[in-house]
């Protein structure tokens, strides 16, 4: 065989060759690529549940925490039946801090949806009604002082006058 022929037909055999490895490596890219793609896919949706799990065991031990920090939520709100005491309370209240108190306004006989709404009026020394409000914070049942009002009474201007609403969660 003359060697130019030899040479055409050994580059052709080369360019088939050659056209075949590149059109099997683009073939075998295209899978290598699709697997790729469904392994990220898979790879995805498996973060997504140990997100999910994660969260889900945050939450739970969130529960539990929650749950033992009201174990003795019942022990801050005022049991029925106790209004009287609560009363008494608040006057002994007002006798340590030495000033005078009047109840006047509240819904003890009318207690809605657990809460108990008083307003009191109270006269005596500015710091004694200070401390007067500051012991009502330290009551032993959870009260919220919602407003108060100062006003000067008397003529030396050592006395205040002031109107306190407070406010006290009870059991139903």
């Amino acid at each position: 065989m003359p060697p130019v022929k030899f040479a055409t037909i050994l580059t052709m055999i080369f360019v088939a060759v050659l056209i075949a490895l590149i059109a099997g490596a683009i073939l075998i890219q295209g899978k290598i690529l699709d697997g790729s793609l469904a392994v990220r896919d898979q790879i995805d949706r498996l973060n997504k549940k140990r997100l999910t799990a994660e969260n889900l065991r945050e939450n739970l031990a969130l529960a539990k925490d929650v749950k033992t920090q009201i174990a003795d939520y019942d022990k801050l709100l005022l049991p029925p039946g106790n209004e009287l005491e609560l009363i008494t309370d608040l006057e002994n209240i007002a006798m340590k801090n030495k000033v005078s108190q009047r109840i006047i306004g509240s819904n003890l006989d009318n207690c809605t949806n657990g809460k108990i709404e008083i307003t009191v009026s109270i006269l005596g020394g500015y710091a004694d009604v200070l401390r007067y409000v500051s012991d009502l914070e330290k009551y032993k049942y959870l009260i919220t002082v919602e407003h108060i009002d100062f006003s000067p009474s008397g003529a030396s201007g050592d006395n205040a006058s002031s109107r306190i609403q407070i406010s006290l969660y009870a059991n139903p």
